[in-house]
């Protein structure tokens, strides 16, 4: 908290409804029998060399629904989207030690590089398109 922003609920709500109408983002929600179950936010960059990337943001999956192939959906579905937007490569940053999430993307081919420190200590999963 001290070294993060702390937002306040209505301001963290209307940066998403921000969100839903800006083409070089994508919000996804899963649903299982109409339920939210997961949900992952990623969005189309250009980088310092001009290249087009894929950021995934954000991506969760309710721990009840965890292991039913929801995340692997979900990240299917982003691969698909940045392929589309003929990005470069897919960037996504995981703290050290989310080991699930690193296992799922490497599954997909993204190779794990660091660990880094900013505020907090993380790896990067990269794969190129």
């Amino acid at each position: 908290r001290k070294s993060l922003p702390n937002f306040t609920f209505d301001q963290m709500q209307q940066m998403i409804r921000n969100d839903f109408h800006d083409p070089a983002k994508r919000i996804v929600i899963a649903t299982i029998d109409g339920v939210v179950v997961g949900q992952s936010l990623y969005s189309v960059k250009t980088d310092e060399a001009g290249k087009v990337y894929g950021f995934c943001f954000s991506r969760y999956v309710k721990p009840d629904f965890r292991r039913k192939g929801v995340a692997r959906a979900l990240l299917a579905d982003s691969i698909k989207w940045f392929q589309d937007r003929n990005a470069s490569y897919i960037l996504a940053h995981t703290h050290t030690g989310n080991d699930k999430l690193q296992s799922l993307f490497k599954e997909f081919g993204f190779v794990l590089e660091g660990p880094f420190s900013n505020k907090w200590e993380y790896f990067t999963l990269t794969k190129w398109l």
